[in-house]
């Protein structure tokens, strides 16, 4: 089961993150990618949670965000769910912008082979954008052409 899977308010989202915190205090890897039947990280499931101190607290301590949990990273999963405040944190925390999602056929998605930013142009381009997808893709273009420069 995932670290932060369904938090129902804030107090089981703090709950969650001081058994993390915990677990993290006694060794256990930022990075580690079994405790999730998926694969996720524990950065990855903060992100699809929309859990921004737990993204926070598991940036400071080292977590990658460029690993990989089921095809995606944690940035994927926090553009594709709309979270701009762990998108903030992620990007913040070097998370890199071209990084594609993997094109898997036993777990196809539509944003097989896109990047977080061609995932944001796909929504915009459509019907029924979500309003914080506007903002997300500027973070993403503002972020990637600072990236590009020091490559």
């Amino acid at each position: 089961m995932d670290a932060f899977a369904s938090p129902s308010d804030n107090f089981a989202q703090a709950y969650h993150l001081e058994k993390v915190i915990s677990w993290l205090d006694r060794g256990g890897n930022v990075n580690e990618t079994r405790l999730s039947k998926k694969g996720h990280t524990l950065l990855i499931s903060a992100s699809i949670q929309n859990h921004e101190k737990a993204v926070a607290e598991l940036l400071r301590r080292g977590a990658d965000p460029n690993i990989k949990g089921g095809g995606k990273t944690a940035l994927v999963h926090a553009v594709a769910m709309a979270n701009r405040g762990c998108v903030e944190l992620l990007l913040r925390g070097g998370a890199r912008t071209d990084i594609r999602v993997d094109i898997d056929d036993s777990d196809y998605t539509e944003n097989d082979g896109m990047t977080p930013l061609e995932i944001v142009e796909a929504e915009l381009a459509g019907r029924g954008a979500r309003p914080r997808m506007a903002e997300i893709g500027r973070m993403l273009r503002a972020a990637e052409t600072e990236q590009q420069r020091h490559r």
